[in-house]
């Protein structure tokens, strides 16, 4: 972990000056959010720095890095529930997984298609909507929940070509 994100190590350079040495880390992060990628920071300067090695695990000897209570692990479990858009919708209707995992706002009306996606035996939705109503996010949501659930294994996406590339053709049979 680095400045709080999962990361990796990729180089390390040492330099000596006349404070001493000081060792320039550059990092790649694995967590998804691209803003940055890869940075580079001086270790020294790092605050509440340690050093782990991919075997190793952290000490949980600290009463503060225990488990929580069942209580409390349970009040975490009910919150999520309550905070979970489907369980506003019907009670019969699956719970969503897809919301939690986006990066991304997420509105009410794009959990509709997900929803609509869920309760159907084999999923063909046709999303058209007016320009800027996240018809991207409802895709890639109706995605991640399917792939979540392991019901598909093939997707297929269409997508119109881009006007400036189209030339229409003439049949003359």
């Amino acid at each position: 972990m680095v400045r709080n994100r999962p990361a990796r190590v990729t180089d390390i350079q040492a330099f000596t000056g006349n404070g001493g040495v000081s060792h320039k880390i550059d990092i790649r992060y694995c967590d998804g959010w691209f803003h940055p990628e890869t940075e580079s920071l001086i270790w020294e300067l790092e605050i509440n720095k340690k050093i782990q090695s991919k075997l190793s695990l952290p000490k949980i000897d600290n009463p503060s890095l225990l488990p929580d209570k069942p209580e409390v692990y349970q009040a975490y479990l009910q919150a999520l529930k309550w905070t979970n858009h489907s369980s506003w919708l019907r009670q019969d209707v699956p719970e969503l997984l897809s919301p939690w995992f986006a990066a991304v706002q997420v509105e009410d009306y794009q959990l509709y298609p997900v929803l609509k996606s869920i309760m159907m035996p084999r999923v063909a939705l046709l999303l058209a909507d007016d320009v800027g109503l996240g018809k991207t996010i409802q895709a890639g949501l109706i995605l991640s929940e399917l792939l979540r659930r392991r019901r598909i294994r093939k997707v297929l996406i269409l997508s119109p070509a881009d006007e400036r590339h189209w030339k229409p053709t003439v049949d003359d049979n």
